[in-house]
Order: C-alpha cells, then sequence, then structure tokens
C-alpha cells in the first residue's frame, strides 16, 4: 500500500510568498580543528588550505564561513554551469591538529527564496547548512515536504532568505546523502515563531517516526577577510 503524505500545513499565502531560483552545483568544504590550537589552525588554514582549494575548483567563486561555535571554517565553490561538475574532488593530506573535514559535490535539487529577496541574498550574513541521510525511496517525499510545506513556513520569517537543496554525490565517502543550505540575514530567525512552527507539523513528524529522518545543523557566518 502506498504510504499517504500528511497535508501540507503551510497556508497558499506561504507558498505565495516563495518562487523559484537558478542554482548549480556546489563544492563544500568543511574543516574542524582538534582542541585550542588557535593562530596555528588559522596560518595553515588560509594560508594553505584555502590557497590548495582555490587551485583546485579553478576559479570557482568561493563564499567563506567560520563556526565560531564548532571551531571549524566552511568554503562554499559555485562551479560555473557552462561545465560539468567533476564527479569528487578529493581532501588533502590533514595535519593532525583537524579534527574533522568534509569535501564533496553538491549537486543541484532546488533552490527557493523569498519573493522579496534582494538580488544578492546570496551574499547573506548566515548560512545555515541542515544534513540528511535519506533513503532512495524516501527522496521524493522529503523533496515534496520541503518545496511544499518546510521552505514556504521557514520564510515566513522576513529573516529567512533562501534555500539550496543538493544531492551528495555518491563515492564522497560520507554517510549524507542530502545538504540543504538555508540563508539568513539575522540569527534570530532561528528563534522565531516561524521555525518553531515549522518543526512542528503532522508531515515532519511523520518523516521523524520513520526513523532515519535526524537531521545535523550548523551554524556559520560568512567570514570575508581571509
Amino acid at each position: 500500500m502506498t504510504q499517504r503524505s500528511p497535508a501540507s500545513a503551510a497556508t497558499r499565502a506561504m507558498r505565495d510568498g516563495v518562487v523559484d531560483a537558478a542554482g548549480g552545483p556546489i563544492i563544500f568544504d568543511y574543516v574542524q580543528a582538534r582542541g585550542p590550537e588557535g593562530v596555528r589552525f588559522d596560518v595553515w588554514y588560509c594560508g594553505e588550505h584555502l590557497c590548495e582549494l582555490a587551485k583546485t575548483v579553478q576559479g570557482a567563486a568561493l563564499r567563506r564561513y567560520a563556526a565560531p561555535a564548532r571551531a571549524a571554517y566552511l568554503a562554499v565553490g559555485e562551479i560555473d554551469g557552462a561545465r560539468a561538475a567533476p564527479a569528487a574532488i578529493d581532501l588533502p593530506e590533514l595535519p593532525a591538529m583537524v579534527a574533522h573535514a568534509e569535501r564533496f559535490i553538491g549537486e543541484p535539487l532546488a533552490t527557493k527564496r523569498r519573493r522579496d529577496a534582494s538580488a544578492d541574498v546570496i551574499e547573506s550574513a548566515i548560512v545555515y547548512p541542515a544534513f540528511l541521510r535519506v533513503p532512495d525511496e524516501r527522496m521524493d517525499e522529503v523533496c515534496r515536504w520541503y518545496d511544499e510545506e518546510h521552505l514556504p513556513m521557514l520564510m515566513d520569517c522576513p529573516q529567512w532568505a533562501m534555500a539550496r537543496r543538493f544531492r551528495i554525490a555518491p563515492g564522497q565517502g560520507l554517510d549524507w546523502t542530502h545538504v540543504a543550505l538555508h540563508y539568513l540575514s539575522d540569527i534570530r530567525a532561528l528563534q522565531s515563531p516561524q521555525r518553531d512552527a515549522a518543526r512542528k507539523t503532522p508531515w515532519r513528524d511523520a518523516l521523524i517516526a520513520e526513523g532515519w529522518f535526524a537531521p545535523e545543523y550548523r551554524v556559520c557566518y560568512r567570514a570575508r577577510d581571509f
């Protein structure tokens, strides 16, 4: 028997406030320090790791972020839609002061933004990745939940500007299958009533009840000076 999805809790006005936008593949590069390495880690990351990444992505635009609560840095490379994304992108050998690192190709699924978001929404102050392990047979359902309910409800918050969803290309050595990059203009969006409502719906509860739906979230702040 086909499992029926709960009715979306998003209103017509919420859905009308969200529009589709173009989006291409990305390179996601995340590095977390081990312990209080301080300046030594910063010198290595900015002076070596970022330089090597820039060479590897061959001129792709890199937007860089810091995650202070995790002692981590994130770089998101935008792959020009005119050229094919590589099948994979390897991490170099990393020093012992790196506790955790991830690098992968994100294949675009969809991009949604607030209808009134500015043209430079991709330059938002905060990017908020949400990772999921989605079984192949549930991917269509998750995409529908994002598009029909979750993102319209989140973007009813004025500070929730855009979300870009990606399938993590296979063969990257990661358990994650899917990542959504949420773009926020203000950290208070994460404590907004709109976010609270989007996390308490029958549809989301039904996904959680299946056991595999357990997102991991990270908060990263735009860093323009390194």
